[in-house]
């Protein structure tokens, strides 16, 4: 066997070279593009991509205004209205130096999935796989089916925490110590730093795999001890964001009617989202979510219950069972009650930051982790015998192809600093920005000219009432509402409230001849004419406005 640095360096660029190939062809132009994954419109994609320049830029100058992200003028606490993703931020900005703007989107995203594989490869070897067939484990846990179906969703790839969580809790189940399971709950603690719902749905498996690997390798009161140093690490590290995310939310969440609607339905558990290689064993995508695992992978995991007949896995792998289990029944959501009894609403009811999620499918990416680990030890009982090696081999190579778009959809992210507009409002006085129009519906489709204006006002430094968020604010629900309208006096009247100086018009507007002559009878002077967007500023005293 290679010594340890060797492994390494191989591991590291067998995992690289994979994130590369399977996001191809995102490296011919991963400085100005950026991946879809199933997404049919860049806005998401291009919202993380604010999200992650707003962490650098915040970090940057110590976080202040941290919470109070220029969107949604003069609405406090609006970067608490989605994931905040500090941690994948705080890499962002370690990257940008080495890609800018959008290259260090890709290369951070290329990093999450690398740490993915490497994470279990490296709990393989601690379930006693040897290298080779820990780093095939590592390659069916970089390439799930669910991460790569939102590839475009940037907070869903990072898994890596909870394999390494899983990781410190077989070296506990075999050398108990209170380190190790302190780390664990670091883990815990960097999921919630990454993703929250992630965070959440691990916290949940955890209830049912936890007590299977600690249970009964203490004393009582040692193991209490020694729980309760695990729960202080993991709050240390995610309580500071996660108590000030809430308080800056107010105790808003989402509505019955959202949540039900994005929880899974049985069906979406056998459909997949049109992967390059067709197979007869699932249903491709019509209507719903895709939710299936992989037949490969699959297989691969029933083996791995089937032949872990070594007391030592066979917690383990009742662990890893049982969390499935739990997880397929939360991705229902709402759709699961017995009579009375309904467990997603009590969850969402009495335990803090359910009421806040708003897709129980999600919990699919936890389940499929979870499958992983148990085709881990598959590949490792295979690769103790000469002819199930080959097999290993080519059951991971199929899995990676059947699961993998091979011509991954991308999208080119516009290089806002360029435009004419905003170096003019990078030099105008303070002062908040409308951009007209306003979106017609709450549609992820009509909101892509938003996230480009949010990016955009990164670099002029006014804020925005516009903005686009996973939980809007009802203030923003009403301007949008009343700007249906524009232009109107009751829609300039409402931008008054929200103490706007400038509006910035588009030319394809489809009232773009009304509004050159409406505004300056509503208090406007055109400031600055531009090849595709107009500045009008008012002539009223506006307060100042200006970023953090």
């Amino acid at each position: 066997m290679p010594p340890r640095h060797t492994r390494a360096v191989t591991a590291c660029s067998v995992h690289a070279a994979l994130a590369i190939a399977t996001t191809w062809p995102l490296a011919l132009d991963w400085r100005t593009r950026i991946p879809l994954g199933a997404e049919n419109v860049a806005t998401v994609p291009e919202f993380n991509l604010w999200t992650l320049r707003w962490n650098a830029e915040r970090l940057a100058h110590g976080f202040r205004g941290y919470w109070d992200a220029p969107i949604f003028w003069p609405t406090k606490g609006t970067f608490a209205r989605s994931e905040a993703q500090p941690l994948t931020g705080l890499l962002y900005a370690l990257l940008h130096p080495f890609g800018g703007d959008v290259g260090a989107y890709n290369l951070t995203l290329w990093s999450l999935l690398v740490l993915n594989g490497l994470a279990l490869t490296l709990l393989a070897r601690r379930l006693g796989a040897t290298f080779v067939p820990a780093l095939l484990a590592g390659a069916l846990g970089q390439t799930l089916a669910f991460v790569f179906n939102e590839l475009g969703v940037l907070q869903l790839a990072p898994l890596f925490p909870l394999w390494l969580l899983l990781e410190r809790l077989v070296a506990y189940h075999r050398a108990p110590s209170a380190a190790r399971l302190g780390a664990a709950g670091a883990w815990l603690g960097v999921m919630a730093l990454v993703s929250g719902y992630y965070a959440l749905f691990t916290a949940l498996a955890l209830l049912v795999i936890g007590p299977l690997l600690v249970a009964g390798r203490r004393s009582s009161l040692r193991l209490l001890a020694e729980l309760a140093i695990a729960a202080v690490v993991a709050a240390t590290i995610a309580a500071p964001f996660s108590l000030a995310q809430r308080a800056n939310t107010g105790g808003e969440t989402w509505s019955d009617e959202t949540v039900l609607a994005n929880s899974a339905r049985p069906l979406d558990w056998i459909q997949r989202d049109g992967a390059t290689v067709p197979v007869p064993w699932a249903r491709e995508r019509a209507g719903g979510t895709a939710l299936f695992a992989g037949g490969i992978l699959l297989g691969l995991a029933t083996l791995g219950v089937v032949v872990s007949t070594r007391r030592r896995d066979q917690r383990l792998v009742i662990g890893c069972l049982g969390a499935v289990t739990v997880l397929v029944l939360v991705s229902f959501g709402t759709r699961v009650r017995w009579g009375d009894v309904a467990p997603y609403t009590f969850l969402r009811d009495h335990v803090d930051g359910f009421d806040r999620l708003r897709s129980p499918f999600r919990a699919a990416a936890i389940a499929h982790a979870f499958i992983a680990v148990l085709a881990a030890l598959a590949l490792a009982w295979m690769w103790r015998r000469p002819a199930g090696r080959i097999l290993a081999v080519a059951f991971v190579v199929g899995s990676v192809v059947e699961t993998i778009h091979w011509d991954q959809p991308t999208a080119t992210v516009p290089d806002v600093a360029r435009f004419d507009w905003v170096q003019w409002l990078h030099d105008a006085p303070e002062g908040a920005v409308a951009m007209v129009p306003f979106p017609g519906s709450g549609s992820v489709y009509d909101y892509e000219a938003t996230t480009i204006a949010m990016l955009a006002g990164l670099e002029h430094g006014h804020p925005l009432v516009n903005g686009y968020t996973g939980l809007f604010p009802e203030t923003y629900r009403q301007l949008r509402a009343v700007m249906q309208s524009f232009p109107d006096r009751a829609s300039i009247a409402q931008l008054g409230k929200h103490d706007v100086r400038y509006i910035v018009v588009r030319h394809d507007f489809a009232l773009y001849a009304v509004t050159t002559t409406a505004l300056p009878e509503l208090g406007y002077d055109l400031a600055f004419a531009g090849d595709v967007r107009d500045v009008w500023v008012t002539r009223q005293p506006s307060s100042p406005a200006t970023t953090p």
